[in-house]
């Protein structure tokens, strides 16, 4: 990619890899390079190649809306690993597929704030709306693509559960695995 971001890179012609954390800046690399193979070809499919242990769970639902607007055809293949904030870029993949090796796992939506931050009580609960909005758009999102009811998503969110390949596909969120 342009900046040289050893998280991502465009290895192939229609292939886009995400390697690592997700943060705004990789996915908007990520979302920029989609949406340009897309208008060269809008019908053939995208590969994205994903491993992360999640990131900003709210630059990945900017990228879900964009895809599922766009109607681009996704293709997500993982491989390790697609944790929290990964596991929604999985979610729109119109093909979904894993290593046998791969794992996934839920857990609460948290957000970060610096060090020393001090909050109003008003202040606050408008943080925690936000993280209530933010996790109940993660569920709808993983629901949409596992056929799965959102509480049920909330329920292995709160246990932070983790799922093999054969769990996930089981669940509805892989479509089959690929074995190596």
């Amino acid at each position: 990619m342009a900046n040289g971001d050893e998280k991502t890179a465009v290895v192939a012609e229609r292939e886009v890899y995400l390697l690592g954390e997700i943060n705004s800046s990789t996915m908007r690399q990520i979302g920029a390079e989609v949406i340009r193979l897309h208008r060269e070809k809008p019908k053939a499919p995208i590969s994205l190649k994903l491993t992360s242990g999640g990131g900003d769970v709210e630059a990945v639902i900017a990228f879900c809306e964009v895809v599922l607007e766009k109607k681009i055809p996704l293709h997500v293949d993982v491989y390790f690993s697609a944790d929290s904030a990964a596991i929604l870029i999985l979610c729109v993949g119109r093909l979904r597929r894993a290593t046998s090796t791969s794992t996934f796992l839920f857990h609460e939506i948290t957000k970060q704030s610096g060090a020393g931050v001090r909050f109003t009580g008003r202040e606050f609960r408008s943080h925690a709306d936000d993280l209530d909005h933010t996790s109940a758009v993660y569920r709808t999102i993983i629901a949409r693509a596992t056929r799965k009811h959102p509480d049920e998503i909330a329920k292995m969110m709160q246990e932070n559960r983790r799922l093999s390949a054969q769990e996930a596909q089981k669940f509805g969120l892989i479509h089959k695995i690929i074995k190596l």
